[in-house]
């Protein structure tokens, strides 16, 4: 059976399967371990990246950080500390400093595309033409 095919909860079971793992140092199980650490790697890399966007937004409250590319992603921040108050939703591009806030996603799409080709004010049109209300 393999690792991912188990039912491992809590951090004891995980440590000791990966610690089985290693201690058996056959082929198989290095390639294991190789994947688990690139996976891990993985995720680190994504939360430095989310933490650039999460300063950049300068936001409270802030529920998710949705990754387009290495230098744009949507911040999903609450209005305030009441969840029930709705969502705000911002895109960020890293080099560029915008501080936009949209109430819908397809508003923060059609605007990082905007914000993207240094056009703004054309999410406004954009928005009319689709029929998105504002």
């Amino acid at each position: 059976m393999g690792l991912y095919d188990r039912e491992l909860e809590g951090t004891d079971d995980i440590f000791n399967a990966v610690k089985e793992i290693v201690d058996k140092g056959n082929l198989g199980n290095k390639i294991e371990v190789v994947r688990m650490f690139s996976a891990a790697k993985r995720e680190y890399e994504l939360n430095q990246l989310k933490d650039k966007f999460e300063e950049k937004s300068g936001r409270k409250y802030i529920r998710e950080v949705i990754v387009i590319d290495g230098q744009s992603a949507i911040v999903v921040a609450q209005r305030d500390d009441n969840p029930e108050h709705g969502f705000w939703y911002q895109p960020i591009i890293l080099n560029n400093y915008s501080n936009v806030l949209y109430e819908t996603m397809e508003q923060a799409l059609i605007g990082m595309v905007c914000l993207k080709t240094d056009n703004l004010n054309a999410s406004i049109w954009i928005n009319k033409m689709l029929g998105i209300n504002i």
